[in-house]
């Protein structure tokens, strides 16, 4: 399998100990704190649009993943999901800009799902680790940002 995506009744190899979770999860930490710092320097309106769209990818990625592996039922799920999660970020990015931190923390408790799931097709073996790091700690740290900047 090396460095392709699994295919239908491929085991994924698993990462166990550090490197298994923590390591990814903290690589995430450090992303998500940098984007909140990006999305601190940018104006408003931009700053949410860029996350919005940052989202929107890396939900494209896991769903590119699924359509691949060529399994119908992670195929359907993580490509609703991915369309769902663009939908209502979008939407909250618009519409309610102070529950978009709430968004994005909660796709990250998604990512959080998919860890050690079976029937998961993750684009890489450290992704959801990866993605929950980034996606929680943005949440955390725009709704911080997001009190900040109504002051």
């Amino acid at each position: 399998m090396s460095g392709s995506l699994p295919t239908k009744g491929e085991v994924v190899p698993s990462r166990e100990g550090v490197v298994g979770a923590v390591v990814p999860a903290v690589a995430g930490v450090v992303v998500g704190a940098v984007l909140s710092g990006v999305y601190r320097a940018l104006p408003s309106r931009v700053g949410r649009l860029a996350l919005v769209q940052l989202g929107s990818a890396l939900g494209a990625i896991g769903a590119g993943a699924a359509i691949r592996s060529g399994q119908p039922r992670p195929a359907v799920v993580e490509s609703t999901a991915a369309i769902g999660y663009a939908g209502v970020v979008h939407a909250a990015a618009h519409m309610a800009p102070a529950v978009l931190p709430l968004v994005i923390a909660g796709h990250g408790v998604w990512d959080l799902a998919q860890l050690g799931r079976p029937d998961a097709v993750p684009p890489a073996w450290w992704y959801p680790a990866f993605c929950a790091g980034v996606d929680l700690t943005l949440g955390v740290l725009l709704t911080v940002v997001g009190r900040e900047r109504t002051r």
